[in-house]
């Protein structure tokens, strides 16, 4: 659930360009913490101020996390964080759709560029306890979170009390890997 968002004039934001076609559904998991994610959706749909770009995820700011696949020597596949700032062309993020099913792509090109922003600050209720997760994303049309209820909506439209589609985090990581320590991110 949105509990409050916060524009912000100016920030870094970083579109992450796949060498894969998205689809709709598909997109991100990207957050200001470990904490926990929100999924970002593909630009997939034509708008009345871009075209579609399908290839593309308006992620974040340049400090959000995204996770990205850890492939172990055994071959499976678990997830780690990146800065956004960190992913390059050539690296490897995970594409997630609403049922939560993943797939493996590979970055063609970032680009990061000043763009006003939004602060959302999410509420999630698990396990008789609370866990916030902040995520921000840029203030315009053509960037969407996906709702409860699977239907992507823009950014610009969402308000505090609608839900949002989550992945709660580990918590803590530590150069990416999730460890088990007490962190205290604000």
């Amino acid at each position: 659930k949105i509990v409050k968002i916060t524009s912000i004039p100016e920030a870094e934001r970083v579109c992450i360009d796949t060498s894969s076609m998205l689809r709709p559904g598909e997109g991100m998991l990207v957050g200001n913490t470990a904490r926990g994610f929100a999924l970002v959706h593909a630009e997939v749909f034509e708008s009345e101020f871009v075209n579609s770009r399908p290839f593309r995820v308006n992620a974040g700011d340049v400090a959000d996390y995204v996770l990205v696949p850890q492939i172990e020597f055994d071959g499976t596949v678990k997830t780690r964080t990146n800065y956004l700032s960190e992913v390059k062309a050539g690296d490897r993020v995970l594409i997630v759709n609403t049922k939560g099913e993943t797939r493996i792509v590979s970055v063609g090109r970032v680009k990061i560029e000043t763009r006003p922003m939004l602060l959302f600050e999410l509420m999630v209720e698990r396990e008789s306890h609370k866990v916030q997760i902040l995520a921000t994303i840029q203030n315009a049309e053509t960037v969407r979170l996906i709702r409860g209820n699977g239907e992507p909506i823009s950014g610009t439209a969402l308000k505090p009390g609608d839900d949002v589609l989550v992945h709660v985090g580990p918590g803590a990581t530590h150069f990416g890997t999730a460890i088990k320590e007490t962190i205290i991110e604000k």
